[in-house]
């Protein structure tokens, strides 16, 4: 028996069985409201070979497939792992992804098909009789992957260049982390405790709450395992609850952009106080040696999400006073016992010198392509405007001033 293997009794078969029957077709109706409509259909099931034609009768999906399917000469994505379960299993991951907009046709089609391929060679050889993905030592496992991809002359790491510093930095492949992600993803989806109570919050999950968010900008889900102490994690995810509950000007865009930030600091905390369940005697010299921390983290700049040393360095500052601070009005018993202004001075964050009157940002080449992707979704009075947009780099506001 592979060692990788763990004994369960959990099997989520039925569950993707029931999902990969239905094309959940989203349509627009005639209020402007979106509605889903769960269409029966056979193909994913009894299909182990996905042409893209199929997608171009769905309504969400056809505009792109329509797109792709002219320009582009990968037309199929098949399935061919040995095991009918994990066939099943890999088919529920692309259907959940591709409906739930996590993957669309393009990156799925041109990419993942051939990540899938890998996949079912890697599995069919080293695991052979597994019915499950979530039946294995993902760590174990994980290795064996790396260490198999490596063996067929595949890259699990590529070099990239920041050209903001000119400094470059080694990140892991897409490929590298399919295994992963795949394992982690299909824990998400099929773990049927109450939302508030895991460590991955899915926002589509929190509408009875009363939780919104907005698709085009914020992320479906917020990663709480991000925190390595679980006292932090615990009375950080009840903070969060509590003011996605309350509303007001805490968001779920909120939350999803606070919590990079906020796992970082804690980590640190952490790090040094592995006892600590609190921030209670969290002291200035701690925030002294964090600023230390931020500022070397911006001087090497690894990526480009750090395009400003100073503006960094200021923001990740400005989003910890503020959580310490509600933790103190909120009166937590995570928070520090000091005042948070004892702990965090003014001239801790650094001035941000201002642009230039006559400077204009321009919109990112990225993000003009997912515009572009999505371009019939569009009303048509809108059209021209991204044209000019897209011939100019100009912003929406800068056009229509």
């Amino acid at each position: 028996m592979n060692t990788a293997i763990k004994s369960t009794y959990f099997r989520p078969h039925s569950r993707y069985v029931t999902a990969l029957s239905f094309i959940p077709e989203k349509r627009i109706q005639p209020d402007k409201t979106i509605s889903t409509a769960m269409i029966p259909t056979t193909f994913f099931l009894n299909n182990d070979k996905w042409h893209i034609s199929f997608f171009v009768g769905i309504e969400q999906l056809g505009g792109a497939a329509r797109v792709y399917q002219k320009v582009r000469d990968v037309h199929n994505i098949y399935f061919n792992l040995n095991n009918p379960s994990m066939n099943t299993e890999l088919k529920f991951i692309v259907h959940q992804k591709l409906f739930s907009e996590e993957w669309s046709i393009r990156p799925l089609y041109e990419n993942y098909t051939r990540h899938f391929k890998k996949y079912a060679l890697f599995i069919n050889e080293k695991y052979p009789f597994l019915d499950s993905l979530l039946d294995i030592d993902i760590d174990i496992a994980n290795d064996q992957w790396l260490k198999w991809l490596q063996e067929q002359a595949i890259p699990t790491e590529q070099r990239h260049m920041n050209y903001a510093t000119g400094k470059s930095f080694l990140k892991q492949t897409q490929v590298a982390g399919f295994l992963k992600c795949a394992y982690k993803y299909l824990g998400q989806m099929t773990d049927d405790r109450n939302e508030w109570d895991k460590d991955v919050w899915d926002a589509r999950r929190l509408k009875q709450y009363g939780v919104d968010y907005e698709k085009s900008r914020s992320a479906s889900y917020v990663h709480f395992e991000r925190i390595s102490n679980e006292h932090f994690k615990r009375q950080y995810k009840k903070y969060v609850k509590e003011k996605l509950i309350a509303g007001s000007n805490y968001t779920w865009g909120t939350a999803v952009n606070l919590l990079p930030c906020i796992s970082r600091f804690l980590n640190f905390i952490s790090d040094r106080e592995p006892e600590w369940k609190t921030l209670r005697f969290l002291e200035r010299s701690y925030i002294e040696q964090y600023i230390e921390v931020l500022n070397q983290r911006a001087a090497e700049n690894p990526t480009k999400r750090i395009a400003d040393p100073k503006k960094y360095v200021r923001r990740e500052l400005t989003m910890i006073e503020r959580f310490l601070t509600e933790l103190q009005i909120r009166e937590y018993e995570m928070a520090p016992q000091k005042n948070v202004k004892s702990l965090i001075f003014p001239y801790d964050k650094p001035a941000v010198v201002k642009k230039p009157y006559d400077h204009v940002d321009h919109v990112p080449d990225f993000v003009l392509e997912q515009v572009f992707t999505k371009i019939d979704c569009f009303d048509k009075s809108a059209t021209p405007i991204i044209w000019i947009m897209y011939k100019t780099g100009l912003r929406i506001c800068d056009v229509l001033s």
